[in-house]
């Protein structure tokens, strides 16, 4: 099984390669495919394993990320350290990485993990799509 995080730099991704590629509790042998905007941020603990493969993609371009052959996908909302809003690139993102796993056809499973929010007490931020 080929599992794709994107993207894989922020500290979550790199957390659920890291988990993957030592689980032992599967029957089906996985490959993670972790997408970098660049991939000098690859942990070489990643890149010396056989099975990981570093993608160069961007979530901001959804022409920039391939899913091809990936049977699931790992997103995660990307944090924002610049002030942006956060929401819109949320948006942004999902729907690129949306694009992408339409265009590969191959993918069958889909985890979106967002920490939209979590900086509150209580409540909740919004949502990005509500179906």
């Amino acid at each position: 099984m080929l599992i794709a995080v994107v993207p894989a730099s922020p500290k979550t991704g790199q957390a659920a390669i890291r988990a993957l590629l030592n689980s032992t509790q599967t029957t089906t042998p996985i490959t993670v495919k972790g997408v970098y905007r660049d991939l000098s941020r690859v942990p070489e603990e990643f890149l010396s394993n056989p099975h990981f493969q570093a993608s160069k993609g961007d979530v901001s371009d959804a022409t920039s990320l391939d899913l091809t052959g990936v049977d699931a996908v790992l997103a995660i909302t990307p944090p924002r350290y610049d002030g942006s809003d956060f929401l819109a690139c949320a948006r942004t993102a999902s729907e690129n990485t949306r694009l992408a796993i339409q265009k590969s056809g191959s993918v069958k499973r889909l985890v979106l993990l967002s920490s939209m929010g979590a900086e509150h007490e209580s409540g909740t931020v919004g949502f990005l799509s509500d179906s």
